[in-house]
């Protein structure tokens, strides 16, 4: 089985809510997007500039991380 890989801002969106204490359905209450569509974006199965952006700015993390973790 091959192991995933994921953009930074992914994991660092990851790390962010486990030190906030906040859950992907809190998250996706927040900043008014469905649980399962937060969830689908964090497991790298969706992509979406806008919700990435979201996601970022309250998390309060740079957006601009594309590099993957290898």
């Amino acid at each position: 089985m091959r192991k995933k890989i994921f953009p930074d801002w992914i994991i660092a969106s990851r790390k962010k809510m486990i030190s906030l204490g906040i859950t992907q359905k809190e998250l996706a209450n927040a900043i008014g997007l469905s649980y399962q569509y937060v969830r689908n974006i964090l497991s790298g199965r969706m992509y979406s500039v806008q919700s990435k952006q979201k996601i970022c700015n309250y998390l309060g993390i740079d957006a601009d991380e594309e590099n993957a973790n290898t």
